[in-house]
């Protein structure tokens, strides 16, 4: 049920906010970088299912010449975190905002500036109905961000950030 409201939420923020798909600097004046290119997620836990997660450093910068606006979520700017592996059908485990519900606030990035934020990223192995692993934990993945040019009422894009590497840090046996 979680993933399948995931993904709902997803295509409901795409159709909401009218957003296209930019990857990285590709016709747009934002950029999405994270701190590194790969990443140890760390076991966290098995109950109710095995947990792993990790810290990612993800920096928003604006290069154009207008103000851009980026919707939050609780105390964080709104993002998603994709499968970067071509596979449209794998929802990506730490993928954590298919939880929010609305909109908080939004952080005005003017011209020239920059967002970062350190956003630690747990990421639940549930299995769907045939024991099957229901989200990727580890694999390439890449954050992913709802820009738009105004406050209200208005289209934007998605934009996303390099790619980046997950790996599982296994348990001492």
């Amino acid at each position: 049920m979680k993933l399948f409201v995931g993904a709902a939420a997803c295509v409901v923020s795409l159709v909401a906010f009218g957003c296209r798909s930019i990857t990285g600097n590709e016709g747009g004046s934002v950029v999405a970088t994270t701190d590194r290119s790969s990443y140890d997620a760390q076991y966290l836990g098995s109950a109710p299912d095995v947990t792993y997660g990790f810290t990612v450093v993800a920096r928003l910068e604006n290069h154009g010449s207008k103000s851009v606006s980026l919707n939050t979520c609780g105390s964080s700017v709104f993002f998603n975190v994709e499968v970067a592996d071509g596979s449209a059908a794998r929802l990506s485990a730490y993928d954590p905002r298919w939880i929010c519900l609305a909109i908080a606030s939004v952080i005005e990035l003017k011209p020239g500036s920059a967002h970062e934020e350190s956003i630690f990223l747990p990421g639940r192995n549930g299995t769907g109905g045939s024991g099957t692993s229901a989200a990727a934990l580890s694999g390439p993945m890449r954050m992913a961000y709802s820009v738009t040019t105004c406050t209200v009422g208005c289209s934007g894009i998605i934009v996303r950030s390099n790619v980046f590497n997950v790996t599982l840090r296994q348990l001492a046996q």
